[in-house]
């Protein structure tokens, strides 16, 4: 199920991207969230889907402590007032082990800096990633080769508007396995 929360304000570009969203995105038996920005109710909204992505951290986070002795530090998504806006990624990974993330672009920030990565299957970084929590004392490395040809794989994943009306973009992500 196709979720695009639009904002009451006209001019907002979200009025000119969601519509070919809606029409070039494949429904699924899933809800697939789009969100513009954090102005109008997209603040609320997205807390409410945090609430489920909270859910998510704790039975993660149970799995990681049968499988490592580490330290676990949650970092959520850096949003105004919470204590991790005006803070930069890099910084806590600059001695980090591993990165666990579900969906967040923090992945790529991760291999970027050298930091092996557990994710979602879904997540843009699953090709240079461990899939399972069990493996956080021993996560995939990728070498600079594979990090390469990943990279130019992501940068193939932009398409124009007309591309994802069309519903070139759903097809074309869903035929290699990202979606």
């Amino acid at each position: 199920m196709i979720i695009t929360h639009k904002l009451k304000w006209d001019k907002c570009l979200s009025h000119k991207i969601f519509p070919l969203i809606e029409k070039g995105w494949q429904d699924e038996d899933r809800p697939i969230h789009f969100f513009w920005g954090l102005a109008g109710q997209n603040r609320k909204e997205i807390a409410q889907c945090v609430e489920k992505k909270e859910e998510w951290i704790a039975g993660v986070k149970s799995e990681l402590t049968q499988h490592t002795k580490r330290d676990i530090i949650v970092r959520n998504k850096p949003r105004p007032g919470n204590e991790w806006w005006g803070t930069d990624i890099r910084e806590q990974l600059k001695d980090c082990h591993c990165l666990v993330t579900n969906m967040s672009i923090a992945s790529v920030d991760a291999i970027l800096n050298r930091v092996p990565v557990i994710t979602d299957g879904r997540n843009v970084s699953w090709a240079v990633a461990s899939r399972d929590p069990k493996y956080v004392e021993r996560p995939f490395r990728p070498g600079k080769k594979t990090v390469l040809e990943w990279l130019k794989f992501i940068t193939e994943q932009q398409f124009t508007l007309d591309e994802i009306e069309d519903g070139t973009a759903y097809k074309l992500l869903n035929q290699q396995g990202v979606i």
